[in-house]
């Protein structure tokens, strides 16, 4: 009978540590998760920070150069960090077991596109005055810099309208829609990163001869990209307690 007895004890105890073993897991992976959003936050800040160095110690305070300035701002610092801190974010809630979480990350999601939609207008706006003040034409025949810089802004357009009437149905009806929003968002990094990166070639090689500030540029500017595929991903996570699905991740905004 006592041999009975600790048997059935032995089978029962993993059982009843189970749920506190699972939510150990849970917050330790949470815990390790929020340390990575800080750490990949901080890859474009200190990308921005080096770009503007070498932009400006190339091109002086110009008011052609407060395009670059702008552009580097919505698509290497601001947007880049508010698409990678949702991703992350999401997955840090989910390992708390929190969904409140999640109004907030939208809340700071929609702060940082925002922002980033704003500085990439100020950008073309910088660089409309720019060609006026030059006597340059405004609409001609646009380079392929000028190309993919037009698409990733027509991409803002549509994302920023996208996203509004997404976060309202969600708020209003809570429905989840347009749900290719996230990836769409990807798209537009890349063909943003591809006009930062024909810009720069232009630039800073081509015209200042300044090989090493090119590259430069064009490092930091990919790494942003990288931080928002890495943070679509959650490549950067601990293992938690569940695994991730990985193409789940990258296609669920």
């Amino acid at each position: 009978s006592h041999s009975t007895n600790s048997l059935l004890l032995s089978r029962s105890l993993p059982c009843s540590l189970s749920p506190a073993m699972e939510s150990a897991s849970r917050g330790a992976s949470a815990s390790g998760g929020k340390t990575t959003m800080y750490a990949v936050g901080a890859v474009p800040v200190f990308a921005f920070l080096i770009a503007t160095i070498i932009l400006y110690s190339d091109l002086g305070a110009t008011l052609f150069a407060f395009h670059p300035f702008f552009m580097v701002a919505a698509f290497v610092l601001l947007m880049p960090t508010g698409a990678s801190w949702y991703r992350l974010g999401n997955l840090v809630a989910e390992g708390r077991g929190n969904s409140q979480d999640l109004n907030g990350l939208r809340t700071q999601h929609a702060i940082f596109q925002g922002a980033g939609a704003l500085c990439a207008l100020l950008g073309f706006i910088m660089i409309v005055a720019s060609k006026i003040s030059q006597d340059h034409p405004v609409l001609g025949w646009p380079s392929t810099h000028a190309f993919f810089g037009w698409c990733a802004l027509l991409g803002v357009v549509l994302q920023a309208s996208v996203g509004f009437v997404k976060r309202r149905n969600l708020v209003v009806n809570q429905e989840k829609t347009f749900r290719w929003h996230g990836q769409f968002g990807v798209v537009v990094l890349v063909l943003s990163t591809i006009a930062i990166i024909l810009g720069a070639q232009h630039m800073l090689i081509d015209v200042k001869k300044d090989a090493a500030g090119g590259m430069v540029v064009i490092a930091v500017t990919l790494s942003s990209l990288g931080v928002v595929v890495g943070g679509r991903l959650g490549l950067a996570f601990p293992p938690g307690s569940e695994e991730i699905d990985m193409s789940s991740a990258l296609m669920e905004t």
